[in-house]
């Protein structure tokens, strides 16, 4: 509990830190939580090494080597050059540090490119069938931001925090293929003769030219696919045989620990609230109440005696409130006290 690490680049380059980050029950996680407690001031520098790591999900390699350390930042100074060269629209929450945090941005940005052969050559061979060995644009989206993002033919995607979206710097002439990973909303240049495929963790989606949201995040249950308009085809990645054919305020989702698709009616409103920037739960566990919060205002949770003996669900809608506004109203419905030190959130259940 003594190291103390300076800089980023010293999270980024620890063992233990990496172990966690990639797996967040594992045996490292009470050495962090402890760390956090100990060390306050230095909660934003490790959200920006987490949303770092997640970003570039290296596989089967946990630090930098030397040579690789140096040219990842050479390829960050190099992109921040380059930035205004970018077609990627941005716009930041009602949040302070406006300039440190940009620059995350622009270090998992490049960082993301940096690493993307050597994600690639690491995919399974299903996978990497899917993803041809092109030049590749990734725009990965801090905890507490959300971001438009313009593809080469025009259509957009509008990011909501912790997610990613990577895609081809020019689509090919039969195909637009990109890749999301957390929530995404699409709007879709239409050309029928050349159809535009998302690819999630778990579903394909299909169209030639319409607009939709997709969410699926590692930590949820479960993947969705809302449709707004047009019309979409969509089916699991483990099992391409089960397709849906959606029309506008249809919506399906794609259960993990069964690996089955079921249909639910959409409610736009309360689907597109992340856009305007308004938390809306709706009947949800704590665990997906603790990721949206964790993503929305970049902030860490910790639980204490959290009941086993009764199932909590939460509810509430919050517009452009302030995390602390958002906790105290939560704390009334859900029964619990909160005590929030800079970037960490502590949260004890009463019993």
């Amino acid at each position: 509990m003594s190291k103390d690490y300076k800089h980023i680049a010293d999270l980024l380059n620890n063992d233990l830190f990496v172990d966690w980050v990639r797996h967040p029950e594992g045996e490292a996680k009470n050495y962090w939580n402890k760390w956090m407690e100990m060390n306050p001031d230095k909660l934003e520098d490790l959200q920006e090494a987490r949303a770092i790591l997640l970003s570039i999900r290296i596989k089967n390699q946990k630090t930098l080597s030397p040579d690789n350390y140096n040219a990842m930042f050479k390829h960050i100074w190099q992109y921040k050059n380059d930035r205004e060269k970018r077609e990627v629209l941005y716009y930041e929450r009602k949040l302070d540090s406006y300039t440190k945090r940009w620059y995350a941005a622009a270090v998992v940005a490049a960082i993301v490119t940096f690493f993307s052969l050597t994600h690639f050559l690491h995919q399974p061979a299903e996978v990497a069938e899917q993803q041809p060995q092109i030049a590749m644009e990734v725009v990965a989206v801090p905890q507490g931001m959300k971001r438009a993002v313009k593809f080469p033919d025009g259509s957009i995607a509008t990011l909501n925090s912790g997610s990613e979206v990577r895609f081809p710097e020019k689509f090919t002439e039969s195909v637009r293929k990109v890749w999301i990973k957390g929530e995404a909303f699409f709007e879709v240049v239409e050309n029928k003769d050349m159809p535009f495929i998302v690819y999630s963790d778990h579903l394909k989606v299909e169209v030639t030219g319409t607009s939709f949201n997709v969410k699926d995040f590692e930590k949820e249950g479960y993947a969705a696919l809302a449709l707004i308009t047009g019309e979409v085809k969509t089916s699991p990645l483990s099992n391409s045989g089960q397709i849906k054919t959606l029309s506008p305020g249809e919506g399906v989702k794609f259960l993990k620990k069964s690996a089955s698709l079921e249909s639910y009616e959409v409610n736009i409103e309360e689907t597109l609230a992340w856009k305007s920037g308004i938390i809306l739960f709706k009947n949800v566990s704590i665990e997906e109440m603790m990721r949206v919060l964790e993503d929305w205002y970049g902030v860490t949770i910790q639980l204490k005696n959290r009941p086993l003996e009764r199932q909590v669900k939460v509810n509430g809608r919050f517009d452009n409130e302030i995390l602390d506004n958002v906790l105290q109203s939560l704390s009334y419905t859900v029964m619990f006290d909160y005590e929030l030190k800079g970037k960490l959130v502590n949260i004890t259940f009463n019993q």
